[in-house]
């Protein structure tokens, strides 16, 4: 995804692209469990490609 990196600087300028931000599969997890939730299933279909989160907020 490195040319996502430097098209989206390029996008956002002239007003193509909205705020694109970038995670790791680590950092998503992180920022979904210090909101609150817990991870009940994480799948990723290859290296390098998207990874997919079921979260659920406890109680609800």
């Amino acid at each position: 995804m490195k040319f996502i990196k430097l098209i989206v600087p390029i996008g956002r300028l002239f007003g193509f692209m909205p705020l694109v931000k970038v995670f790791t599969t680590r950092d998503l997890e992180r920022s979904l469990t210090d909101a609150g939730f817990d991870i009940e299933h994480q799948w990723q279909p290859g290296k390098n490609k998207a990874v997919f989160i079921v979260a659920k907020k406890p109680g609800n």
